[in-house]
């Protein structure tokens, strides 16, 4: 994934589309200081770690979004969502996340309904794949559920 970023900064480069430019430039530099964190070198990062910081950035993106107020700005900044979000896995449905949340729990087995042991193996399964908000709250009505049994 970080050779594809560099070759997109490369076809942004020729083609002069600053605004992909630059979206690129700060999800490599996110990347390169991760990398520099955990003493790796960047192309040898692992999918799962560029797919958090990909997600880190876009959220910094999303969250900018909700304060500007300027038109062309907030096009830019909606076209820039846009290209990081073409970086990321494909959002699970709910109804996988659900059947997901029930198979874990079939599996994680005598855990007294621990919500935490299942969010736990959640999180390495779905990471990427889900909004983890939604599954944590997807979780908790799964949860509320089997007590009320």
């Amino acid at each position: 994934m970080y050779n594809k970023i560099n070759e997109q900064i490369k076809l942004a480069m020729k083609a002069k589309d600053t605004n992909k430019l630059s979206v690129l430039r700060i999800l490599k530099s996110d990347i390169i200081t991760k990398a520099k964190e955990l003493r790796v070198l960047e192309d040898k990062l692992e999918q799962n770690v560029i797919i958090t910081v990909t997600e880190k950035t876009l959220k910094k993106y999303k969250e900018e979004l909700s304060f500007v107020k300027d038109e062309v700005k907030i096009i830019e900044l909606k076209d820039a969502i846009e290209l990081l979000e073409s970086y990321l896995p494909e959002k699970l449905s709910i109804d996988e996340v659900k059947n997901i949340i029930s198979n874990v729990v079939d599996n994680v087995g005598n855990v007294g309904n621990s919500i935490g042991e299942v969010m736990k193996v959640l999180s390495k399964e779905l990471k990427g794949k889900a909004d983890m908000k939604e599954v944590k709250r997807l979780v908790d009505e799964y949860f509320k559920i089997l007590r009320s049994k």
